[in-house]
């Protein structure tokens, strides 16, 4: 059994080595590099009760807004939110979308926003 450094250091050798192919499909940097970062963590991303993709917060009828990549959950409460871009897109300007799912589930003590290659951790500063 491999300890975490192995595994965290052989994440970063695929996202090396992926990162070219994926380059403009986020849909392919969710698959490639993003995805297998939270199976390394454990996480099951096909079990629902797990992991929801494309979480959808109602925030009252008059209001859309765009769905979260992935909600995580730990004992059938939200526990972090996951925003996903393709690999080499600025993530600046993208934190927002967080902030908005934070304010509406005081569970969440995480919010990640990430291209793959780059990850940004956000954390409640309202809810303690």
């Amino acid at each position: 059994m491999s300890n975490l450094r192995d595994l965290i250091e052989s994440y970063i050798k695929r996202v090396k080595d992926l990162a070219e192919h994926v380059k403009g499909n986020e849909q392919a940097t969710k698959q490639s590099l993003i995805g297998p970062f939270f199976t390394m963590l454990g996480y099951d991303l096909t079990d629902p009760r797990e992991c929801v993709p494309e979480y959808k917060a109602d925030f009252g009828k008059d209001r859309s807004t765009k769905p979260i990549d992935w909600a995580f959950l730990n004992n059938g409460l939200f526990a972090f939110f996951v925003e996903a871009k393709e690999v080499g897109k600025k993530l600046a300007g993208f934190d927002e979308q967080l902030a908005d799912y934070f304010a509406k589930d005081p569970n969440i003590k995480l919010g990640i926003l990430t291209n793959g290659a780059q990850w940004r951790f956000f954390t409640d500063v309202v809810n303690p």
